[in-house]
């Protein structure tokens, strides 16, 4: 008996469980959302998930897939999740669900596990490592981009309000031997003359 032909015959009803447990991370409320809004713009990653369920089971299972969608869907899943404000170890630890979705539902078919070969589950399980190692790599390049974005945006930040300051004499002024001029300082009328 072949894995891979079963899983093939079940593709839709495993990328499925896969986008449930993809979803099962966020709150109920949000999790209703996700699976319920349809409009990609409205819900990115509920559309990533569902992009990438497919794709991923047919990688995992050592099935044909289309290399370039996959590529493209892994980056889109990986980066949306790299936006969201959740550890690495929870917002991808569905990266992992394959391994479990797969033999849950060899069990709800009253096939063993003990039918295919441990090479044939090694393989499986090894393929299911692989691509959450490639997505965690693009969630980490994806965050570091995100913060160094977000470092960019508070120096300009920052610089804007020091000139701010320099203007009036709020602040040092920076030369360019990176020396500090005192802030000039108006005087103040004197009151007793």
């Amino acid at each position: 008996m072949n894995i891979a032909d079963i899983l093939d015959n079940a593709c839709s009803t495993l990328a499925n469980r896969w986008v449930h447990a993809a979803n099962a991370v966020y709150p109920f409320a949000t999790t209703g959302f996700l699976r319920t809004q349809p409009d990609p713009f409205a819900n990115p990653v509920g559309q990533r998930s569902r992009e990438l369920a497919p794709l991923l089971l047919r990688a995992v299972a050592g099935l044909p897939y289309d290399e370039t969608a996959f590529q493209t869907a892994m980056e889109e899943f990986a980066r949306v999740r790299a936006m969201q404000d959740m550890p690495a170890n929870v917002t991808l630890q569905v990266m992992f669900a394959y391994k479990h979705i797969i033999r849950a539902y060899l069990k709800d078919q009253n096939i063993s596990i003990g039918e295919f070969s441990p090479d044939a589950l090694h393989a499986l399980d090894e393929r299911s490592d692989n691509f959450a190692l490639l997505a965690f790599d693009i969630y980490a390049r994806q965050r570091e981009a995100f913060f160094e974005v977000r470092l960019h945006d508070i120096q300009r930040r920052y610089s804007q309000i020091l000139r701010l300051a320099q203007r009036h004499g709020l602040a040092e002024t920076i030369t360019e031997t990176g020396d500090a001029d005192p802030p000039s300082r108006t005087p103040s009328p004197d009151i007793h003359s």
